[in-house]
Parts: structure tokens; sequence; C-alpha cells
């Protein structure tokens, strides 16, 4: 298993709540305060390293834990998130000094909003601040804000970053695989959203042609479909230990297709519903199509194929 070292240095607290979002999101992952990170880290893979910015003092500790940890071993992924007002001056140079303390390993740079309190500045800090402000002509007075959202987007793209598979299963092997599990399956979980309307619906389905079609009278899962058609979907076999782990997750787009629609009955009537039968109904049956975009398998047999256990594929076409 790969495992990631999420390391920050900061004083007022906007760097830890970032470490915590993207220990969530990019998973497999242990938080620490750089004055109590592990000098052992033969364990991780990677890490991330995030730093508040704070003129001649940003990632002071940082480049000082870098110095002892990068003596012993070279880490292969690292990500340096800088926290501050403004990434224009002071991160890339920041940056780049960490980036040479790594040695040979791939890494890449984020940036994320940080807020100034004047409340909760210390004397020291406070003078720091009003000899900048001095300098460069800006006025000395609260600003920015956290934002959990832009923390989100940069784990998103952390999460791929450090997630990329070594051994990869070939496409078309991976293909057959989820649609193995799509045709000997007929229950998944389709969980659509738009704002606040979110649900997750357990439901019967049937693949055929590329597409899962979901037969249903309605209900509050069309609250965020007729929103949003972007839905995701999990189908997946009961937990009975890591060994035997085999699930698929299906993102993709969603249609409610139209009675009217010429397909509407073709694809019916492969469920056995004539329109004799669909008329004699005591409500409208709708007619969902999903259209996977990407497939995210994981499966413990892969393993013993020679290849990661968790595997994407990008559906070309749709």
């Amino acid at each position: 298993m790969k495992t990631t070292l999420i390391v920050y240095d900061g004083r007022h607290g906007a760097a830890a709540r970032y470490a915590e979002i993207l220990a969530l999101i990019v998973s497999n992952a242990k938080v620490y305060p750089v004055d109590s990170a592990p000098t052992d880290t033969a364990r991780f893979s990677g890490a991330i390293f995030l730093f508040s910015l704070y003129g001649p003092d940003t990632a002071a500790r940082t480049k000082a834990y870098l110095a002892a940890v990068c003596a012993q071993r070279a880490f292969e992924k690292v990500a340096l998130v800088g926290v501050g007002l403004s990434d224009a001056h002071e991160f890339p140079a920041v940056a780049a000094h960490l980036a040479a303390l790594l040695g040979q390993a791939a890494v890449t740079t984020g940036f994320l909003p940080g807020e100034l309190r004047l409340a909760r500045l210390c004397a020291d800090e406070r003078t720091q601040l009003e000899r900048f402000a001095e300098k460069t002509g800006r006025p000395v007075q609260d600003g920015g804000q956290f934002d959990p959202a832009a923390a989100v987007r940069l784990a998103q793209t952390l999460s791929d970053f450090f997630r990329a598979r070594d051994r990869v299963m070939p496409a078309q092997a991976l293909r057959e695989a989820a649609e193995k599990i799509l045709k000997t399956h007929n229950t998944l979980a389709l969980a659509t959203g738009a704002a606040d309307a979110v649900r997750c619906t357990p439901l019967e389905y049937f693949y055929w042609d590329g597409a899962l079609y979901v037969i249903t009278e309605g209900g509050k899962k069309f609250c965020g479909l007729v929103q949003n058609d972007r839905v995701s979907a999990a189908i997946f076999e009961p937990y009975t230990g890591m060994d035997a782990l085999c699930s698929l997750q299906i993102t993709g787009r969603a249609a409610c297709l139209p009675p009217e629609q010429a397909d509407y009955a073709a694809i019916m009537m492969r469920r056995g519903l004539t329109p004799e039968t669909l008329a004699a109904l005591p409500c409208r049956m709708n007619l969902v199509r999903i259209v996977p975009e990407t497939y995210e398998l994981l499966c413990a047999d892969f393993a013993a194929q020679g290849y990661d256990v968790k595997q994407t594929l990008a559906i070309s076409g749709n």
C-alpha cells in the first residue's frame, strides 16, 4: 500500500485544517505538525508539506526537517503547498529551496488561500507585519479567508498525482473485468445530487450495449438528476476480507428517456415490458440510461495477475 506523509508548518491553524482535508481525500495518509513529524519515514512513499508564509521565517522548521530526513532517504513523490494571502513572490522561491533539498523526488506544488486575523498575532508577528506593510505600502488589516473548496480541488489533483498506478492492467482486460461485474450483478447504489438535493438510492439495473438502465416509478433521486446529469454508481460484493475485495465505481452521465423516444420501447421490451403492459400499469415507468465515463475497480484478484488492486479506466467515445 502506498502511504503519504502530510506535515504542516503553521502558527494559527489554517495549515493544520488544510492538512486534514488533504488527508481525507488523498487517503492512506498520516498527518503531523512539523515539530512532531517522524524522522523514520521508510513506510511513506510520498509526502505533502504545507507551510504558511511568514516572510523570512517561512518554512524554517520544514527546511530543517527535510535537511535531516532527506539525508537518510528520498521520497518518490512530494507536494509542496503554500498557505498565504498571495503566492506571487514568496512561495515560488521557498518551493524551489525545498525542492532542492528533496533531491530526485518528483515534486509538484500547490497554493491555498490563507487568512490574516490581527487579533491572533503575537507582538513579534505584529511588528513583522507592520514592517512589511511599511515596505510595500499595504494597509495593516484583516484579510483572506480559509477556503475548503480550494483544498478539495487541490486534494483531487494530488490524489491523482500520488495514486498513479505502477502496474496498470491493459485497457481491454480492464474493460472486460468491469463488464463481468456489470453483467453478473443487478443492483447498484446510484448517487445523484444538485446543491442540497443529494440522494443515494439502491436500484435494480441491467447492462446492455455499453450503458446501464434503471426502470423506476420516480422519487427524490430525480431532485438532483433533473438539475445535474452527473452521477456516480457503485456495484460491490459484500465484504468478507481484504483478500476478496471486489467493487466497481462508475462516474458518468444519466438521462431519463421520454416514452416517445424510439429506443424507449425497444429497451423496455428487453425487460419483457410491452407497450400494452406499460399502458396497463397504474403509473408511468421512467427509464434512466446511465452512460459510464470512468470505471474505478478495486479487485483483490488483480494482484495475483501482477497488477495493482486499484485500476481506473476512462471510457472513450461517450
